[in-house]
């Protein structure tokens, strides 16, 4: 029983997921002195970003195995951890922070945490698909973001971005905060006309604006 609702939970997450345009980068996974073989991929498709092992992967069984994005085969050095592995054979997805985009990692490894042991690597290729919007970087989609300076009000708008953790912070020339939003687009009235600083954040990246209220 308990292994059918994990296979329909595996099911419902991958049929879920499988909505809009992707941007894909694959790999072979490359065995190192166990026995390993598949697919990985890592998929942006909308909102979101997933390591996705293929329906052809399996492997040996191991005390402590887990999956990695990394820069080198061997994870220690340059990985981040994303989760253990759920399972040594079939198709398997893992959630990637909102804060890496689609080329900040060259590997996904299989990787036993506990005695250091590479069991295997995918070496992932280009980006294909539709890529635009996943290949954006932090600052470009920041860069996109209008500020607007309207008799009382600022207004900041943000339609059609997908920006990780946005907010907007709104100080006046004293150095007061006088507006916060996390909102993609919203107006926010101010007391006096002036000069006003427009912070908005991302997970990675600041963009400061300037901005004259009459």
């Amino acid at each position: 029983m308990k292994k059918l609702l994990g296979a329909l939970f595996i099911f419902v997450s991958l049929n879920s997921f499988a909505q809009g345009p992707e941007c894909v980068r694959s790999g072979s996974v490359q065995a190192t002195d166990v026995t390993i073989r598949g697919t990985a991929s890592l998929v942006h498709r909308g909102d979101s970003l997933v390591v996705i092992l293929e329906s052809d992967f399996a492997t040996e069984p191991g005390p402590d195995l887990d999956v990695y994005l990394s820069n080198e085969p061997n994870p220690v050095a340059t990985g981040i951890r994303l989760e253990a592995l759920k399972a040594v054979l079939g198709e398997q997805v893992y959630d990637v922070s909102s804060a890496i985009n689609i080329e900040d990692f060259r590997y996904i490894s299989v990787h036993c945490t506990r005695y250091n042991h590479l069991f295997g690597y995918a070496d992932l290729g280009a980006p294909t698909g539709e890529c635009g919007v996943a290949l954006t970087s932090p600052e470009i989609k920041l860069e996109g973001v209008r500020v607007i300076a309207r008799r009382g009000e600022i207004r900041v708008r943000a339609e059609g971005l997908s920006i990780a953790n946005f907010r907007a912070e709104i100080y006046n020339q004293s150095g007061q905060l006088v507006s916060t939003s996390k909102d993609f687009s919203f107006s926010a009235p101010v007391d006096s006309a002036g000069l006003y600083f427009v912070k908005l954040y991302s997970d990675s990246t600041v963009r400061t604006e300037k901005i004259i209220v009459k």
